[in-house]
């Protein structure tokens, strides 16, 4: 079960992937390239190093904010990722690992407020958090380790046991499930509808918000590269022009890009 806040997420990436491709030549690389030479000029003429972005110059955060206008970024984050993308290509984050700027969706932590044990709350703690977004984890009943006397017990013995351990898991598993599922639908979350797992129909809402506010197409054109590009796909439908013009404005109001 996902938020909208999630579902955001995964387009606001598929975006800027579009972006950093830009498939149809509208300068979005060359111009992310200027302005990083601008950014990195300043910090190397700077003693203090420190990712602050209210630090720039005027002219500079101007410029900074121009830009996140003139390519559509999110309104929020927009600009944040700029620089933060910026400041990590330039090898200051990681020593070493300079490159030519890509623009990355840093995104935000999200937690789903769940009660949990001081045990499971030390466990997690001392987890590597490999992702922006972290859910609930399930902590199933860990049987214990126990002496078998062969003389005693017989094989049948332990293959009772085993299957009532069995249905203990289960039922603690789903028990926990069902309490989480119980928090999100509480908290709004909605279970994610399939066209937005699937990775090629995020590309395909990525690339008609680039299309129609980067490249300033209109819906018939749109329509029209989209049913070439996606000729070989089984599973592809071709919409109308106003179901293409209702997409881009919803997901571009969900992305609050700038416009």
């Amino acid at each position: 079960m996902l938020s909208e806040f999630e579902r955001s997420h995964w387009l606001h990436t598929a975006y800027y992937e579009v972006l950093n491709e830009d498939p149809d030549d509208a300068g979005f690389p060359a111009a992310l390239a200027e302005l990083a030479a601008s950014l990195i000029q300043h910090w190397d003429t700077q003693l203090d190093e420190s990712m602050l972005m209210d630090r720039l110059p005027p002219e500079l955060y101007g410029r900074l904010w121009e830009f996140a206008q003139r390519w559509h970024l999110p309104r929020g984050e927009g600009r944040r990722d700029v620089f933060k993308s910026v400041w990590n290509a330039s090898g200051r984050e990681v020593p070493g690992a300079q490159g030519s700027p890509r623009l990355v969706n840093y995104g935000m932590t999200l937690f789903l407020p769940v009660t949990i044990t001081q045990e499971e709350q030390a466990t997690r703690d001392r987890q590597t958090r490999p992702r922006d977004y972290h859910f609930p984890r399930i902590w199933p009943i860990q049987p214990l380790d126990f002496h078998y006397d062969p003389s005693v017990y017989g094989v049948h013995s332990v293959r009772q046991w085993a299957k009532q351990l069995c249905q203990e898991l289960e039922a603690d598993i789903v028990r926990q499930a069902e309490a989480i599922e119980a928090i999100a639908e509480y908290h709004g979350f909605a279970r994610t509808p399939s066209r937005h797992v699937r990775s090629s129909e995020m590309r395909r809402m990525a690339l008609r918000l680039y299309r129609a506010l980067v490249c300033g197409w209109d819906n018939d054109r749109i329509l029209g590269v989209e049913a070439r590009d996606n000729v070989d796909d089984p599973t592809y439908q071709p919409p109308s022009p106003q179901a293409v013009s209702n997409s881009v404005t919803r997901w571009a109001k969900r992305l609050d890009l700038a416009s």
